[in-house]
Parts: structure tokens; C-alpha cells; sequence
């Protein structure tokens, strides 16, 4: 399996460091106008604010060779161009971000390089422009934001004397790094959704990560929101159960797995609001169980991928099955990796829905066999199965 299966970038800053950081959670030094956020363990019960009712207008992919290049496509799966990011060594949906739409060309990209330092860049396509530098202790940092629009969320990482300082930082992205709202001693954090109120981001969405765990479906724990008018923080009752958790684009359900019942875990989807929930059995082989849940725009279906087989070792044989169902628990549809072959061109071993292109189209990552193949197709509930690009999926892009 290629590395960035099992190590995802934000867990670069060494795993065993951080394991061994693993304490009680407690209050780090805040600045002198901070104020340290009491986590409460009361849900969050108010409906979400809709972040944007935009769909998708097309993707980004990325190719490295030497340095890392940009392809955008629109929703039909034509080229719209390229784009060099000359300082990128690696990058991942979690280290890059457009903060513009598409209608008037390629989008305004954000990123973060550990090249030649530790850095946040702006990339317009006429060059790198440097927005923030991170201190030389701090090796990662992970991003969110507001689709086609100047406004990130992103959360840093580093080692201190009595544990791991996590911090997260929402704003504008000239003027981010002076926007902490949030800094603990704890695991990791990764910030999911940015919820606005007309042109202001006034909450986070944000899950946890943990340094050690299933490198299969993303190690994270917990959901959990911050408010950024008074700082305070509220758990989802029960949340700390939800491992490998995403939620739908209007954060008003989240797609996970449930360690609270006995493994291999199966997906479940919960409505925030009024915590309904449905959880989907797996299929009789599935030994690794089901992850990876995206839900549609409208919040009608979800995908998810089931998998069995080993799939770390010399002796690798895993397979992943893409799962389409309704939210209210029915399932629908089953994809073995086989059915992938023809249109990837090569043996499928692993499959990832990493979104909804529009509300009857999934984007999929596929890898061969030997996990030396990266190849981005789009499935829709019709059962048609579409080539987008070689490389590695990173977002969509928007008007």
C-alpha cells in the first residue's frame, strides 16, 4: 500500500511522539486575549446555518513529479487546466484549499509546504505568495474552508513539555495566523465544516485525531463544535464513540463508525438535530468493516466503502466494495473493486468515495492491486462508471 494510505499527512508529525503524549486533556496558555474554551458535554441541537447550496462545478486532482500539479476539471470531466504549486512536495485535501470560484478561471489556491520551512502560500497561478510562516516545531497543519470563498479554517500541532499543543485558526487567509480561537493540550485536531452567517464564519465543525489506530479508515474521534463569538466548545452526547466520522455538506448529518458496538464496525448515519440514526449491516465478508461515508448534498443517499482482506504485509489480498444507500438505513447498491477494472485499466484492489459531485454522482478514488495505481472515476446510482483523471482526488472547486 502506498504511504499515503497509511500514514495521512497530518500524522507526519511522527506517531510515536505523539503516543506517547496521550494524557488528560488540559488547558495550555492562551494569548492575552484568548480565553481557554470549556468543553461541555451538552449536544449541539441548534439546526447547522447551510454553509453554501452551491454543487460542486468540477474537481482538483494531483500528479507530483519532482513537485506537485494541479488538474481541474469540470462536472463532465473535461480539462480546464493546470496549475504548478513549485514548493509542495506531497499534497493532500487536507493541506490544500481554493478560495475562489471557478467562473472566471481557475480558482485562487491555499496551501500549506513544510518546503524550505514551515509555510501557508497563495497560489493565483502568476507565482507563490507567502501569507504565514509556522514555527520550525510545528511539522503539520490541516485545512478546511467555505466553498469558493476567503475563508479557512486550519489547526496546527506541535510537542510541548506536558503533552501535544493543539490549536485552530479561523479567518481570512492574509490574516489567519493572528486568529486563534482554540488551543489545548490534546490530541490533534482536524477541522471539518465552517459554519457562516452571511459573510462571517461564526462556528467550527471539528473531529480529533488520534496518533495510533485503523490506518484503513482515518484514525479520528469525537465531534465537536466551537463557537467563535464566546469560545466555547460543545460535545456531540455520545460522539466519542464516532471514529473515521465526515459530515454531509450542510453539517446537518454525520456519517461514522461506531466503536461503542462490537467490530468489524459498520456505518451509521445520525441526523444532528434530533439525533435519528440508522446504521447499515455489513456484507457477510466485509472482515474489515465499512467506513468512509460521504452523504449526498440533498441528504438522501450516502457511499461508503466496505472492505476484507489483509491489507498491510506482503501478503496483502484487500478488496473494498463502494456501498450506495438511502440515509434512512436502506441499502441499495454493491460495487466490488472488479467492477472498476475496465474503466480504471487496471486490477482495482481499493476503493474511496471521497464526495458527491451532484446529488446522483459520487467521485471515487481507485488503486490497483499492488497500490502503485491512483486513478479518480465518477459513479452515479444508474451504475455508470466514469474515467476523470490519473492522480490523486484533493476537492472540488465551485462557481
Amino acid at each position: 500500500m502506498t504511504s499515503k494510505r497509511l500514514i495521512f499527512p497530518f500524522l507526519a508529525l511522527g506517531l510515536a511522539v505523539l503516543a506517547c503524549s496521550l494524557q488528560t486533556p488540559q488547558p495550555a496558555t492562551l494569548p492575552p486575549s484568548g480565553v481557554t474554551p470549556a468543553v461541555t458535554s451538552e449536544p449541539v441541537t441548534e439546526e447547522p446555518l447551510v454553509l453554501n447550496e452551491l454543487l460542486p462545478s468540477g474537481m482538483m486532482l494531483a500528479e507530483k513529479d519532482g513537485y506537485v500539479t494541479f488538474l481541474f476539471y469540470d462536472a463532465a470531466g473535461s480539462i480546464l487546466g493546470t496549475r504548478e504549486a513549485l514548493s509542495l512536495p506531497f499534497a493532500s485535501g487536507e493541506d490544500v484549499f481554493p478560495i475562489s470560484g471557478s467562473s472566471g478561471g481557475l480558482p485562487i489556491l491555499v496551501y500549506y509546504t513544510s518546503t524550505n520551512g514551515y509555510r501557508l502560500l497563495r497560489n493565483d497561478g502568476s507565482g507563490e505568495v507567502l501569507l504565514a510562516t509556522f514555527s520550525a516545531d510545528i511539522p503539520q497543519a490541516v485545512m478546511t474552508g467555505v466553498p469558493a470563498r476567503p475563508v479557512l479554517a486550519y489547526s496546527t500541532a506541535q510537542m510541548v513539555s506536558n503533552g501535544t499543543e493543539t490549536a485552530l485558526y479561523v479567518g481570512a487567509p492574509e490574516t489567519i495566523a493572528s486568529n486563534q480561537y482554540l488551543l489545548l493540550i490534546d490530541d490533534p485536531v482536524l477541522p471539518l465544516h465552517i459554519v457562516m452567517d452571511g459573510d462571517a464564519p461564526v462556528g467550527v465543525w471539528f473531529t480529533k485525531i488520534k496518533s495510533v489506530g485503523d490506518f484503513l479508515f482515518y484514525p479520528t474521534y469525537g465531534l465537536y463544535h466551537l463557537d467563535l463569538a464566546s469560545k466555547s466548545v460543545s460535545e456531540v452526547a455520545g460522539s466519542g464513540d464516532f471514529i473515521g466520522l465526515n459530515l454531509s455538506p450542510d453539517a446537518s448529518w454525520v456519517a461514522y463508525r461506531d466503536r461503542g458496538t462490537p467490530a468489524p464496525f459498520s456505518l451509521t448515519v445520525r441526523q444532528l438535530s434530533n439525533g435519528e440514526s440508522h446504521t447499515f449491516p455489513l456484507l457477510p465478508n466485509s472482515d474489515q468493516g465499512a467506513g468512509d461515508g460521504v452523504i449526498s448534498p440533498d441528504n438522501t443517499h450516502v457511499a461508503w466503502m466496505e472492505g476484507d482482506g489483509n491489507y498491510m504485509g506482503e501478503m496483502a489480498d484487500f478488496r473494498s466494495t463502494l456501498r450506495f444507500g438511502l440515509i434512512d438505513g436502506t441499502a441499495l447498491l454493491d460495487y466490488p473493486a472488479s467492477s472498476f477494472d475496465n474503466v480504471a485499466g487496471f486490477s482495482v484492489g481499493f476503493i474511496k468515495p471521497m464526495g458527491w459531485l451532484d446529488n446522483q454522482t459520487v467521485i471515487v478514488q481507485v488503486e490497483s492491486i499492488e497500490w502503485t495505481q491512483d486513478t479518480v472515476l465518477a459513479v452515479n446510482l444508474a451504475g455508470e462508471i466514469k474515467f476523470i483523471g490519473i492522480g490523486d482526488f484533493i476537492c472540488f472547486i465551485y462557481p
